[in-house]
């Protein structure tokens, strides 16, 4: 036999202590932060999570890209994951006209650097002047020059992000000096 059962329908003043009540909020709290998958019925995702996944999805595609780019292969080994790199373009915007100016020439390698100058100066010796070992390139400045190894170290232990270490070394005296002598250099008169 069915019984009947009456189903009354009232409204109850919010977060007064009434269990029902009590567990729906709590409940709909967790359903606000939760992500859903699968069938109906569909709940949203917050927007931070969207943001999230959007993020990581794009990061990855942009990765996949950046690794069948077949150019830039000097920008790949100061860049190998562009992702991370995000926050240093918002960074940017605290750099003064002359040091992003700097941070593109030493990120490209197209920079006063003997051995990128000297692709087109041929009578320019592209030998690091300041070691004598390899090209001078901002890639051998940066990770391999035995003569910058003091000023590389004081940079890494400032810590910081990576563009505001790269700007510390590549702002020293023996680089500024380095850079200069390109442009000053008897070598590279026509």
């Amino acid at each position: 036999m069915k019984k009947k059962r009456r189903l009354e329908i009232a409204r109850v003043k919010g977060h007064s202590g009434i269990t029902g009540n009590e567990l729906a909020d709590c409940l709909a709290k967790q359903g606000g932060t939760a992500t859903t998958a699968g069938p109906a019925p569909f709940l949203p995702i917050p927007p931070a999570t969207s943001k999230r996944i959007l993020a990581e999805f794009w990061d990855k595609e942009w990765q996949t890209e950046w690794k069948k780019y077949p150019h830039a292969k000097h920008t790949k080994l100061i860049i190998p994951k562009v992702g991370r790199w995000r926050n240093t373009v918002k960074l940017t915007n605290l750099l003064s006209q002359e040091e992003l100016c700097l941070l593109i020439q030493v990120v490209s390698g197209h920079g006063l650097f003997r051995g990128h100058v000297g692709h087109w100066k041929e009578e320019l010796d592209p030998t690091c002047t300041l070691c004598g070992e390899d090209a001078e390139t901002a890639l051998h400045l940066w990770t391999e020059c035995p003569a910058l190894e003091l000023e590389r170290l004081q940079a890494l232990q400032r810590g910081g992000d990576k563009v505001f270490q790269l700007l510390d070394l590549f702002r020293s005296n023996k680089v500024t000096r380095l850079m200069n002598s390109v442009l000053d250099s008897d070598e590279v008169e026509e």
